[in-house]
Order: structure tokens, then C-alpha cells, then sequence
């Protein structure tokens, strides 16, 4: 992956985003050293939407799964206990 300086894009956006759009380039935007940002091709944008769409049915998938392993008690066994 390319990475750039925000200066960098913000003097050369057309050229950036052409690169992106046309080459499929991926590029990391750079601020005071760091990585702050990436400029992806928007396939792989809508891919990655995807992909955490699946990751996050699989944990709410496993959450519901641990859920209904734990024992379980009726409104009256809780009454009972209660002494209720």
C-alpha cells in the first residue's frame, strides 16, 4: 500500500483519486506521522462492508448460542427461590 501525507491529497486529489478509481490502488493518508485514513477502491470498500456484515451476524450468532446454554428457570421456580 501506498502512503501519502493529508498535504499530499489535499494538493493532488484528482490525480489520488484517479489512481484509486483507475489503478485500484489502495493508499494510507499520513497526518503528523501517523496513519489516520485509507483511500480504497470502492469494490473493495463494498467488500469489506460485507465482510463485517458476516462477522457480525457470526458473533451475534455465537452471543445467542451462549445464551441458550445457560440454564434457564421459570417465572414460578424464580418465585419459589424468592419466596415469593
Amino acid at each position: 500500500m501506498t502512503r501519502i501525507s493529508t498535504a499530499t491529497l489535499a494538493r493532488d486529489v484528482d490525480a489520488i483519486v484517479a489512481r484509486v478509481a483507475e489503478g485500484h490502488e489502495r493508499i494510507v493518508l499520513r497526518k503528523d506521522n501517523r496513519n489516520v485514513a485509507a483511500i480504497v477502491p470502492v469494490e473493495d470498500a463494498a467488500l469489506l462492508d460485507r465482510l463485517l456484515d458476516v462477522l457480525e451476524e457470526r458473533f451475534d450468532n455465537a452471543a445467542a448460542d451462549k445464551a441458550l446454554a445457560e440454564p434457564s428457570f421459570s417465572w414460578d421456580e424464580v418465585k419459589k427461590e424468592a419466596g415469593l
